[in-house]
């Protein structure tokens, strides 16, 4: 079972009585509620009497019974959520399953979107307070007071009555109106002037007519279906598009437009048209703007005041092969304002003749600025000719080139066997201007059939899939708009009988493999000879005894290794050819000798051993779930390595440095075993084949129980940057993680490892400068418990994404730290990381620990990690305007969040509070939430909890000793008042608890108490009560005396 219970939009596991969190850094799942007294129900199942979003807040509420079966407890959450959306009631489909959770075999409720890690906001709920709803009928006709063509909405009776339409009632179109969804709008004498207009349905509406809609209403565009508007409008208020299509072919000539992007079912919305906007155009990240009134009907969109396209924006264009647009219309949009371009937005462009016209196709014209450029635009399309996207002054256009003439034919073609079954052709290429070639092939050199189109500039190409034994002739040509060049020459080749498949026998005396000497192969029937080409395969039934001996260079057309035992390749020959190797099997398939084959190893179990650094020959390495490759020496491998599933790479404890340097991808877990011991270096990526980078690697890196070094790159020149897609798991030993190369920023998606790990800078003598690790671009949270150090060079720390990111040991590097985004919980003593410290905008900072450096707070500082703590800072802490500093504070037990600061703090932004105790706040209760060596500034905002009638927050000790206190608004109550010896001894209570006061003093009553002295400062006792004694002046006629809270 499962249920929304803390504050983050991952779900719990409710088992029985108890809620559990998972925890992706220790692969534990942790209690966090599991009250007494309970019982579950169904057996086995264990599932609550109910849970479900009872109370609102979107978390959900669980109903248990008690052992006795005589109540109903309702659990609810405590834990603060800061993320607001609509409670999950407001869901149709989570509705129905309240229901059917107790009776569809006790599946917990799921609503109809997307609900968890990075999601989008949630659809519109369809539920709607609007007065009246759409029903139709006739002519459609929308017009005031005189058509009865609305019901009063949330009336559900069956003589509910048609109702013309008044003026400032808010209207809706959903699935109850009539099936003839074309609407007239007719304005009799007035204009129509809804105070909103909701389209929240299933099937297509349009707007039409003479009328317009007016008034400062809001239309929202919600539900999957499309939603046209033909006529035109002026009213001023916001057009939303929440779901859906929007298509404007009229006019909205006052209405500022947005686009939204919102979770499943609706999904990203899209805007359309060829009409015109009055008031601005905003196309939110991932939905699409599709200009003209649809598919196949180009059109131009205007808009005044501006577009701004907000990354990953789809832009459709249809365009004809006239770019002038005078005989064969085209897309474009024309802004009188701004276009403002943000991340990176897709141009994609039909083309309505299969090709387009020479010159250049205005796409976007614009009046005013343009922020941003060509850098924040792609291009996808299918062209047959050079295309660009340029940028002339005004204008985002499509620049596309008809070749004057077709293109030169090719020569010299010639074809070659490669084997049985595939032929390579090569030829020269004689032109610049053809947009393809076209292959034909012919079994008899006259009857040609075309097989192939590649793009122009391609001078070879690999025909597979043939039959042995056969000839095939070939010919090709270049094409361009302008037409096709003539043949190429006529080439031909006979492909090669088909390879025998032969398993390996061996004599166990010698065990040579050689070429048509040595009889040691099975080929179904008898022992014969190797010839290659041949398919071969080593299993069981073969002597691996001794070491198999190759002589000379063997060129086979595959390896397969299924076998449980090992076999070693050695010898003095080579593994040659276009061949690959393909192991499973839970034997070990070792090979010794420094190999050239191409076709790449794939290790689908058991162990592939390499004993040379060429040994793999120069093909990539696809490690597959349960295989493991093995580094048999001190080497430098140079292969591409694919990492899929749990895979294992296996050091030898090799007696040396090793070294991986070709480029990674996949997405599996590769777990590194047997580094030998502390004083060894593992090298990844560097200068190898593929790049030498990991930035296609998207699974987990886990350097276990070894006790090394793990550097990425292997010289001077940078090839590896890490991957923002990978996780770094440094282990549970004793290992370091570093950067070769300084003036670099590394990627680490996540990063983690045990309390004896590091993280470090340049290593060695790598090129000098910062090293900076960019830390949680895979959005996890993830704890590192070693200690991260500046190497021999600087090192400087980024977090980045929206995960958790804890450093939890004790920090000394030197560099700065910035938080960019999401959250960096500091747990370990990071006094002597010295580097200043920033908070960026939209990110947190937080935890129990120490920070070294000068902090600068632009988002959130919250101390504490899941509970109240004590967040420290040696240096200076600053709030700047925007910031906002979040404490949690506890009445039972008494305690609070605080922040310790070692030099000065400067306030600024907002100081927000939550009370975590259900226990009411008194007079008197105080709390230290800083204490610093100075206090300047001072927060702007306040969000504390609420208090009784007669309390009050006060806020002025946060500038003298950074408390916060809960005061009385009710005057004091003097109760006494006494001669005592010439004394006047007054007595009273109701004060505030530990509040100081001062005694003032006049003899004029009449006098504002700004002009009275102050005679003596003292503070209430623990309860509240006042003692004060004073000595009047017997030479005054009389005197006055009042208490002034502090």
């Amino acid at each position: 079972f499962c249920v929304w219970w803390d504050a983050d939009t991952l779900r719990e596991t409710l088992d029985g009585t108890t809620v559990s969190k998972w925890s992706w850094t220790s692969s534990a799942n942790n209690s966090i509620l599991s009250p007494a007294g309970l019982t579950s129900n169904n057996g086995t199942k264990s599932t609550p009497c109910l849970s479900a979003d009872l109370f609102g807040d979107w978390r959900e509420e669980i109903i248990w019974r008690t052992t006795d079966n005589l109540n109903l407890r309702i659990y609810t959450t405590t834990t603060l959520a800061t993320n607001r959306f609509y409670t999950l009631m407001h869901d149709p489909q989570y509705r129905c399953a309240i229901a059917w959770q107790n009776t569809g075999y006790n599946q917990p409720p799921h609503p109809g979107f997307y609900l968890g890690s990075d999601m989008f906001p949630p659809p519109v709920a369809p539920i709607s307070s609007a007065d009246l709803v759409w029903r139709g009928g006739g002519a459609n006709t929308w017009d005031p007071g005189t058509t009865a063509n609305w019901y009063t909405n949330g009336v559900w009776v069956s003589n509910n009555t048609a109702v013309p339409f008044i003026n400032g009632r808010s209207a809706l179109f959903d699935l109850s109106g009539s099936n003839n969804t074309a609407i007239s709008i007719v304005s009799i004498g007035a204009s129509l002037t809804p105070s909103q207009v909701t389209v929240h349905s299933w099937k297509d509406y349009s707007f039409a007519g003479t009328g317009k809609l007016s008034g400062a209403m809001k239309l929202i565009k919600a539900g999957a279906a499309k939603l046209t508007i033909n006529n035109t409008n002026d009213y001023t208020g916001p057009t939303i598009v929440s779901g859906g299509s929007l298509f404007v072919n009229g006019a909205l000539n006052a209405s500022a437009v947005t686009v939204e992007r919102r979770g499943t079912p609706e999904g990203p919305s899209q805007f359309g048209g060829a009409g015109q906007l009055g008031n601005g155009l905003t196309v939110q990240a991932g939905c699409t703007l599709t200009v003209g009134t649809g598919t196949n009907s180009p059109g131009t969109l205007t808009v005044t005041y501006g577009v701004t396209l907000s990354g990953s924006v789809l832009n459709q264009f249809d365009l004809s092969a006239d770019p002038t647009g005078l005989t064969n219309a085209n897309d474009r949009v024309n802004i009188a304002g701004n276009l403002v371009l943000k991340g990176t937005n897709t141009i994609e462009i039909k083309q309505l003749a299969g090709n387009l016209g020479g010159g250049v196709y205005p796409l976007f014209t614009y009046t005013g600025a343009l922020t941003g450029g060509l850098t924040n635009l792609t291009l996808s399309g299918t062209f047959i000719q050079p295309v660009s996207l340029t940028n002339p002054p005004g204008m985002i256009g499509l620049f596309a080139v008809v070749p004057a003439a077709p293109p030169n034919a090719p020569t010299n073609l010639v074809a070659g066997a490669v084997n049985a079954f595939q032929i390579n052709l090569v030829w020269n290429d004689n032109s610049t201007n053809e947009a393809a070639f076209l292959i034909e092939r012919s079994l008899n050199g006259i009857n040609f059939s075309q097989i192939a189109s590649v793009a122009g500039g391609t001078t070879l190409y690999p025909d597979t899939g043939l039959t042995a034994n056969t000839t095939y002739y070939y010919r090709i040509r270049g094409t361009n708009l302008a037409g096709a060049s003539g043949y190429s020459p006529i080439a031909s080749a006979t492909t090669t009988a088909a390879p025998p498949n032969l398993t390996w026998r061996g004599d166990g005396n010698s065990n040579v493999w050689d070429i048509a000497t040595t009889p040691n192969w099975w080929n179904g029937t008898s022992l014969t000879f190797y010839g290659d080409g041949a398919f071969v395969t080593f299993d069981d039934s073969g002597s691996n005894s001794p070491t198999i001996a190759l002589t000379g260079t063997i060129s086979p057309g595959s390896v397969t290794v299924n076998a449980t035992k090992s076999y070693t390749l050695g010898g003095t020959g080579v593994l040659a050819g276009t061949n690959g190797i393909v192991k499973s099997g839970s034997g070990t398939f070792t090979l010794a000798g420094n190999n050239t084959f191409s076709g790449g190893s794939t290790i689908n179990a058991g162990t592939l051993q390499l004993s040379a650094a060429t040994a793999a020959g120069t093909g990539g390495i696809t490690n597959n779930s349960g295989g493991t490759l093995r580094i048999n020496g001190a080497l430098t491998v140079d292969n591409p390595m694919d990492q899929n599933g749990s895979v294992t790479l296996d050091l030898a404890s090799a007696g040396g440095n090793t070294a991986v340097r070709g480029a990674w991808t996949g997405s599996g877990t590769v777990t590194i075993i047997n580094q030998q011991n502390s004083s060894r270096t593992f090298t990844i990526g560097g200068g190898g084949l593929g790049g030498g980078h990991m930035w296609n690697f998207s699974g987990t890196v886990d350097f276990g129980v070894n006790a090394g070094s793990f550097r990425i790159n292997n010289d001077n020149t940078t090839y590896n940057f890490g991957s923002s897609n990978a996780t770094f798991n440094v282990g549970t030993g004793t290992g370091g993680l570093n950067q070769r190369n300084g003036g670099t920023t590394t990627h680490l998606g996540a990063l983690l490892g045990g309390p004896n790990t590091r993280l470090s800078g340049r290593g060695g003598t790598g090129t000098s400068g910062t090293t900076t690790y960019s830390i949680g671009g895979k959005n996890l949270n993830t704890i590192f418990e070693g200690q991260i150090s500046n190497g021999s060079g600087t090192t400087a720390i980024t977090k980045v994404g929206t995960g958790v990111f804890t450093m939890a040991g004790n920090n000394i590097y030197s560099g700065t730290t910035t938080v960019s985004a999401g959250t960096l919980l500091v747990t370990g003593d990071s006094a002597n990381a010295t580097g200043a410290v920033t908070v960026g905008s939209s990110a947190k900072l937080g935890g129990t620990g120490v920070i070294g450096g000068s902090t600068t707070v632009n988002g959130t500082l919250a101390p504490g990690v899941n509970g109240l703590g004590t967040l420290g800072f040696s240096g200076d802490l600053s709030f700047n305007s925007g910031a906002t500093a979040l404490f949690e504070i506890s009445k039972n037990p008494f305690a609070n969040d605080q922040v310790a600061v070692g030099g000065a703090v400067t306030y600024a932004g907002a100081l927000d509070v939550v009370n975590t105790s259900p226990d009411l706040l008194e007079a008197g209760d105080n709390f230290q939430l800083f204490s610093a060596s100075a206090y300047n500034g001072e927060f702007t905002t306040f969000d504390l909890p609420s208090l009784e009638l007669g309390l009050a927050w006060n806020t002025t000790s946060l500038t003298t000793d950074g408390r916060l206190w809960v005061v009385s608004t009710n005057a004091p109550l003097i109760s006494g008042a006494q001669n005592n010896g010439g004394n006047l001894d007054i007595s009273g209570s109701g004060g505030t608890p530990n509040w100081n006061y001062f005694v003032l003093s006049s003899t004029n009553l009449s006098l504002p108490p700004a002009q009275w002295s102050r005679i003596a400062t003292n503070q209430f006792d623990g309860v509240g009560g006042f003692f004060f004694s004073v000595t009047p002046d017997p030479a005054a006629p009389q005197a006055f005396y009042f208490l002034q809270a502090q």
